[in-house]
């Protein structure tokens, strides 16, 4: 006897995309109080966007930070509608997102990481993939930023290249991330716009706030609400021995970023 096809509810098919943002900045902050603390601005810039595959960690994280660089200023509204990374004043959906990053691997952008990507799919194509295939990193994140004129930067962390101990090199991510938060660089944001960073780490993908108590301040994508997490350098190194961490810095480029992801955007 043929076996009945099973029903899939309405639940079941709604797209990431549709999962729903959710505001996350004034949640934190009232959970704060009144701790010092560097965090992204402004508030409604920031959203949680909740991944409904355990795969699509990344993209919900790339999602919120596409819709916190649309508060960013006209150019940045402009650049990522272009670049296929925005439509109607929102990200793009998970295939949307697949889309632009498998563009960028055509024109050039981070050649290792797409031959690595090409390997792991045997043929398979990346636009529409599912399950552990189609996850991605702050590399991909960065590959899909930068092609859209946006500065994007990585940065890893890892004590055995480094030669330091997982503290050690737990407390330079903490330290990076503080710098960029207390946004003293040359350009800085501004008092008005500060996007957040994304890490990874583990296998999971997350939005990182701000810095307070020397810790990192994180967004998780699995919520279903914001929360308050904060990882110190004991923390993280308790939880992985390798990280990765990506920023924007301010304006968009007129020309063409650097593909190699390793020269700085």
């Amino acid at each position: 006897m043929a076996r009945k096809k099973r029903k899939t509810s309405a639940a079941s098919t709604t797209s990431i995309a549709a999962a729903g943002p959710s505001t996350a900045l004034a949640h934190i902050k009232n959970q704060l109080g009144e701790t010092p603390a560097h965090l992204a601005r402004p508030d409604e810039a920031v959203v949680l966007c909740r991944q409904e595959k355990k795969w699509s960690c990344g993209y919900g994280c790339l999602q919120t930070l596409i819709n916190a660089l649309l508060h960013a200023g006209v150019p940045f509204a402009q650049a990522l509608a272009a670049g296929g990374l925005a439509e109607a004043g929102a990200a793009v959906d998970v295939r949307g997102l697949q889309a632009v990053i498998d563009r960028s691997w055509h024109r050039g952008f981070d050649p290792e990481g797409a031959r690595q990507m090409r390997d792991a799919l045997r043929g398979t194509a990346f636009v529409g993939c599912r399950g552990k295939r189609a996850w991605i990193g702050c590399a991909e994140d960065c590959v899909a930023l930068r092609s859209a004129g946006i500065r994007a930067n990585t940065a890893g962390f890892c004590h055995k290249r480094h030669g330091v101990t997982e503290l050690e090199e737990a407390q330079k991510l903490v330290a990076h991330l503080a710098r960029y938060f207390a946004d003293e660089g040359s350009p800085s944001w501004g008092p008005d716009v500060l996007p957040p960073a994304l890490l990874c780490f583990g296998g999971h993908n997350y939005v990182v706030v701000g810095v307070a108590r020397d810790s990192l301040v994180l967004l998780d994508p699995k919520w279903r609400e914001p929360k308050l997490e904060l990882a110190s350098a004991a923390d993280l190194k308790r939880r992985a021995s390798q990280f990765e961490c990506l920023t924007v810095r301010p304006g968009v480029s007129d020309g063409e970023l650097p593909k190699k992801l390793e020269l700085l955007a």
